[in-house]
Parts: structure tokens; C-alpha cells; sequence
């Protein structure tokens, strides 16, 4: 069997209402030479019976699915790397079970890829909110250290479902995702495949939906996920070899640690200083981000927690 040229990885946990939609937008591509792994990590509802219902519709499409079964439940990285393990594809793009992605998406990126000879194709994606589609932009074919430098201060998305990655390349890169990483092992590993990408090519369209649901999207961190921001910020420091690159990685650390001084379950100003010192409270956005920023700072620990926990009670 010849290779094919694209592998599509989408891993599969409760996603049951969801999972229809990003199926069928996935077997409507209309790039036919494609695979497709799912990675079922022990989901507890119907998502895979969702998903093998839909593919009845899509008979042509049945040689080209897997679907991978964890016999217990490992973390999206543990599924994102067993199906890159198992993955045959020249190119290689993840997709999220509850998202959807235009007919299109992937006939365009490969053609792109292939006429730029590109390691890595980007493209625009779209905020999907119940009342309102919003358009991000995506500034795709800078330099390595102006890329590193984007994906930290937030200009560039580290999303891996809006990219289309080179298989050459991520064993050139020898990246892997870690078990250990339960939050934004995204930028983890695409990080370093911009660090050794000697092309990146764009596609100027917004083909990948991300639905917006669950609220806020400043959605309250666990004490797990507060370690993995931290890890994954300290691993990445070697790739801000610039002094604005590494200014950003640190004003990512010290936005994406704040629920250490703004949540009452993972509190802790004194690590939250200690990983944080040199930022300066600018980096916290406007005057009501940085109320806690500043009073922590200026050592009013319990007068910041006593705010947290009324601004909590009153359903803040």
C-alpha cells in the first residue's frame, strides 16, 4: 500500500454530542489519499458508537479509519502520541473531537505543502461561540525566533489541529508527547518543530471551527495543570534565544500561572512570586488583571485571598 499523504489524529474522550459533526466534516475532505486515527482513551459515553455509525455512511472512507483503544484512560498526550505512533502519513495534522474543519481544509494544506516543498503549513482558524463566528489570523511564515517568539506572546497559535506537519520533520525534531503533560503540551511540541522548520508556508483561510463551549474562557486551572504550564515554560526556555522571545515566555508564565493567586483551590503567592519575579505587572493586561498581580507583589496575601473568595462567592 502506497503511503498516504495526509494522517489526521483526533482523540476521543467524552465528546458524544460533538463527535458527529467532526466526523462527517472529516470524511466529506475532499483530498481522498488520507488516514484517519482516532484514539478512544477509555471514553465513558457513546462517542465511539457515534463515530462507527457515522463512518456506515462513508463506505469508501472504512479502509482508511483506526480506531485505537486504550485499555486505560492515559491523557490527550498519551492518545495525540499513540496515534502519531500509528500514524503512515507523509504529512501529519490533529484534529479536536468536538471541533469541525472546512471540505477542503486538508486538500488545500497539502497542496500547499507540496508546492512550496514546505515542512510545516498553517492556516486561520475560527472561534465557533453559540451566537458568533470570531476569525483569527495567524501570522505564519516568520523567521524561527520570530515564530518562537509569536507562539509565546500568544500572536501565533500553538494549535496542532491548524497545522500541517512534515513526518521527515517531527523525526528530525525527535519531539514526543509527554504523559506528564496534561496542559499546553501543544506548544510544547510544535515549538520545536518551528525550530528546525527550514520552510513554513501559510494558507490564507480560516478552515479549521474551534467550538467555544464550557463557558469562560478563562476557565479555572487545576493544581495538575498549573505544573504542566510551568514544566512546559521551563522546558522552552532553551528556544527564547532572543531577549524579546524570552520576554514573552515569561509574561506567558506569569498570565498562565495566575490561578496561583487568583483561584482559591491552587493558592500559592509565594511560588507564584518565585516564578514570576522580574515580570513586570504590565504583563498582566488591563487594571483589573493586575489587582492581584500588585497586591501580591506588595505581600497583601491575605487581603488578596479574602478578595478572591468573595469575588468566588458572589458567582464571579
Amino acid at each position: 500500500m502506497s503511503q498516504p499523504k495526509v494522517s489526521v489524529i483526533v482523540p476521543v474522550y467524552k465528546v458524544e454530542q460533538y463527535i458527529e459533526e467532526c466526523a462527517r466534516s472529516l470524511f466529506e475532505q475532499t483530498l481522498d489519499d488520507i488516514e484517519y486515527i482516532f484514539v478512544d482513551d477509555c471514553s465513558p459515553d457513546k462517542s465511539i458508537d457515534v463515530l462507527t455509525d457515522v463512518l456506515n455512511d462513508y463506505p469508501h472512507r472504512a479502509g482508511q479509519v483506526k480506531i485505537l483503544r486504550h485499555t486505560e484512560n492515559g491523557g490527550v498526550s498519551r492518545s495525540r502520541q499513540d496515534g502519531a505512533d500509528a500514524s503512515t502519513g507523509k504529512y501529519v495534522i490533529h484534529c479536536d473531537p468536538d471541533d469541525w474543519v472546512d471540505k477542503d481544509m486538508y486538500r488545500l494544506m497539502y497542496e500547499k505543502a507540496v508546492a512550496a516543498d514546505a515542512d510545516i503549513v498553517g492556516c486561520d482558524y475560527a472561534l465557533e461561540y453559540p451566537d458568533k463566528t470570531d476569525v483569527k489570523r495567524q501570522p505564519f511564515g516568520l523567521v524561527k525566533d520570530d515564530a518562537v517568539e509569536a507562539i509565546f506572546s500568544g500572536k501565533l497559535h500553538a494549535g496542532l489541529w491548524c497545522r500541517l506537519i512534515r513526518r521527515d520533520l517531527i523525526e528530525k525534531a525527535g519531539v514526543k508527547f509527554r504523559d506528564d503533560v496534561v496542559f499546553m503540551e501543544d506548544m510544547l511540541y510544535v515549538v520545536p518543530l518551528h525550530d528546525v522548520a527550514e520552510k513554513v508556508a501559510y494558507v490564507d483561510k480560516a478552515m479549521y471551527h474551534y467550538r467555544m463551549r464550557g463557558g469562560s474562557a478563562t476557565q479555572r486551572m487545576t493544581e495538575r495543570n498549573l505544573n504542566s504550564v510551568i514544566a512546559v515554560l521551563d522546558e522552552l526556555k532553551k528556544y527564547s534565544r532572543t531577549n524579546t522571545a524570552e520576554h514573552a515566555r515569561k509574561c506567558a508564565l506569569a498570565t498562565k500561572t495566575l490561578g496561583l493567586i487568583t483561584q482559591p483551590e491552587t493558592y500559592n503567592p509565594d511560588l507564584w512570586r518565585s516564578i514570576t519575579k522580574g515580570i513586570h505587572i504590565n504583563a498582566f493586561g488591563s487594571r483589573k488583571h493586575r489587582l492581584s498581580p500588585f497586591l501580591v507583589r506588595s505581600g497583601l496575601d491575605a487581603l488578596n485571598y479574602g478578595i478572591i473568595k468573595l469575588y468566588r462567592s458572589l458567582g464571579r
